[in-house]
C-alpha cells in the first residue's frame, strides 16, 4: 500500500501557519469550550485537599452521523457486516438511513427491515435521523411523473406520501428532512405553483413528528456563491431547521474567512443548522467560522 501514489488535496489557507488560524483558534477557545468544575469531597462531605482526579469522557453530545444501511445492522452472518457495526458504535452516534427513507425507494422498501434497524439504533443509543420525504424533481422521485400533467393528483400524492412516512415511522426519529435539495431540484415545485407548497409539505409532515425538528436540507451555497447562497437564504428563512448537505469536491472547499461568506447570512436565523454528508475537515472548518 505504501508504494501507491497519493493524492494531497490543497486550498488556499491550508499551511499550518496560515494567518487565519489563530483568530479561529481564539474563537474556538471562546465558543466552543467550557470550563470544568470538580468538587472533592469525603464521606462527611468536607473538602479533599490536593486530591488526584480523572475525567475520561463517556459520551460526546455533539452528533457525529453517518449514513447506513438496514442490510448491514441486519445482517448476523457477514464478518463485513460486524466490521461495519462495530465502526459504526465506535465513530458514531447519529445516523441517516442511506437510500431506503428516499422518496424513489419507499414504495419498494421493506419498512419492517428499517424499523428493526431503528430499535438496533436504539439498544447502542444512537440517534436517528429521517430522510427524506419529498425530494421534489421528477429525476428523483419517478413514482410522480405519472401525475406530471395532474396537479391536483400530484399534490395529493405527495402530501399521501409525507403521511405515510411520518405515520409508518412515526416516534422512531429525532429529526426529520422534509424537502431535499429544492435550489437545484425544484420542477416539482414549479409543477404546484412554487415555494409557497413547501409551506403545506411541512405542515403536512408537523401531523405525525410531534416534538421532531423538521429540516429543509440542501447544499448549494456552497458550491456557488451570490446568487446561489442568496437564493436558499430566501428559501428557508422561515424555517426553524436547515441541513446543510455538504459534498465537496477539493476545488469547491471554501477559503477560510473568505468563503465562508456564503454562509454568513444564514447566521442571522433563528434556526437550528445540521451539517450531513460532511467531511470531518470541513465541519472543524465551519466551526471556526
Amino acid at each position: 500500500m505504501d508504494d501507491l501514489p497519493r493524492s494531497v488535496v490543497h486550498y488556499d489557507g491550508d499551511s499550518p501557519d496560515a494567518p487565519w488560524r489563530n483568530a479561529a483558534a481564539e474563537r474556538i477557545e471562546k465558543y466552543r469550550k467550557g470550563d470544568l468544575r470538580i468538587k472533592v469531597v469525603d464521606k462527611n462531605n468536607k473538602p479533599v485537599k490536593a486530591a488526584d482526579v480523572a475525567v475520561s469522557l463517556k459520551k460526546i453530545v455533539f452528533g457525529w452521523g453517518t449514513a447506513i444501511s438496514s442490510n448491514f445492522i441486519l445482517d448476523t452472518q457477514s464478518t463485513t457486516a460486524k466490521t461495519y457495526r462495530d465502526t459504526l458504535l465506535r465513530y458514531f452516534n447519529k445516523i441517516v438511513f442511506d437510500n431506503e427513507v428516499k422518496s424513489k425507494n419507499w414504495a419498494r422498501s421493506d419498512h419492517n427491515k428499517t424499523l428493526r434497524a431503528l430499535e438496533w439504533l436504539r439498544q447502542h443509543n444512537i440517534t436517528a435521523r429521517g430522510h427524506v420525504m419529498v425530494w421534489p424533481s421528477w429525476e428523483n422521485s419517478p413514482q410522480l411523473v405519472k401525475y406530471r400533467n395532474d396537479t391536483a393528483k400530484l399534490r395529493m400524492t405527495i402530501l399521501n406520501e409525507i403521511e405515510e412516512k411520518a405515520r409508518v415511522l412515526k416516534n422512531q426519529f429525532a429529526e426529520w428532512d422534509v424537502v431535499n435539495e429544492p435550489y437545484k431540484n425544484n420542477n416539482i415545485i414549479d409543477s404546484l405553483g412554487g415555494r409557497k407548497v413547501v409551506v403545506d409539505w411541512f405542515r403536512a409532515a408537523r401531523k405525525n413528528t410531534p416534538g421532531v425538528q423538521l429540516f429543509l436540507n440542501d447544499y448549494t451555497m456552497f458550491h456557488a456563491q451570490n446568487n446561489a447562497s442568496d437564493s436558499f437564504y430566501n428559501n428557508v428563512k422561515f424555517l426553524k431547521g436547515i441541513c446543510v448537505n455538504v459534498h465537496l469536491e477539493p476545488k469547491d472547499i471554501p477559503r477560510p474567512n473568505t468563503g465562508g461568506h456564503s454562509y454568513l447570512p444564514l447566521i442571522t436565523l433563528s434556526s437550528e443548522i445540521s451539517m450531513k454528508d460532511s467531511p470531518v475537515s470541513f465541519l472543524l472548518w465551519m466551526l471556526r467560522v
